[in-house]
């Protein structure tokens, strides 16, 4: 639902630029990511990024890509702000080989008369499982969600300043012969200190976690995504 004012929005566009998979861009540029951080807001003058931010690093295997999807709303008792909540997207590119990215992630979105404040930063992973373009598949990976309190108990910060998720991603294979992909399904969980995944085998968590609002200034979020090699 749209509503009578247009919000700014950071648009996806198509992430794998190889001159083999020219022909198939067209089809493909509804569902790819493109390979920077943050593109040209429908609406520049309508608002732009807090100051305030924290810092994103992502460390991804060969031939995938992660998107982190910043989403800012209006707090509870926020009157006046006729907005739809604003998404800001800092996507890593598809390469070859394994690679880090370093984002600046705004705690806040400025509007004329309204502030909106991020709530959930939502992570989805791309990879390729074959030479075709088509060999690749999307998969939520997990999302960290924002409040302005934490309950007790739920734990910030460490005291350097830096918090780090592991996951391990892997393929599933839904269909070997397939002519046109998916032919198998990217999962990514979240890993233990111990490189265990989080809930086993039955009940696998996705990663990412509850974070303050107030904690999340000046500080630094590690990603860091490895594939399982095991056959």
């Amino acid at each position: 639902m749209r509503l009578n004012r247009k919000y700014p929005r950071l648009q996806a566009q198509p992430l794998l630029r190889r001159p083999w998979s020219f022909p198939l861009l067209g089809a493909l540029g509804v569902i790819c990511w493109v390979a920077t951080a943050a593109s040209t807001p429908d609406n520049p003058i309508a608002g732009h990024p807090s100051a305030a931010h924290f810092s994103l690093v992502t460390q991804m295997p060969a031939r995938t890509a992660l998107q982190a999807s910043a989403h800012y709303i209006p707090k509870a008792n926020q009157i006046g702000c006729p907005y739809q909540p604003t998404v800001l997207h800092f996507n890593t590119p598809l390469a070859e080989t394994p690679h880090s990215s370093d984002f600046k992630v705004p705690l806040g979105y400025e509007l004329p008369d309204c502030k909106l404040y991020l709530s959930e930063v939502s992570f989805e992973t791309e990879a390729l499982y074959g030479a075709d373009n088509l060999n690749r598949s999307i998969s939520h990976s997990g999302s960290i969600a924002v409040r302005d309190n934490l309950r007790p108990g739920v734990s910030g910060f460490p005291s350097s300043g830096e918090k780090q998720y592991e996951g391990l991603c892997d393929w599933e294979i839904i269909d070997p012969d397939a002519l046109v992909g998916p032919g198998q399904v990217l999962t990514c969980h979240a890993l233990d200190d111990q490189g265990r995944v989080i809930g086993g085998n039955r009940k696998p968590s996705k990663l990412g976690g509850t974070l303050s609002l107030e904690d999340l200034q000046g500080k630094r979020i590690r990603l860091n995504l490895k594939m399982n090699e095991q056959p």
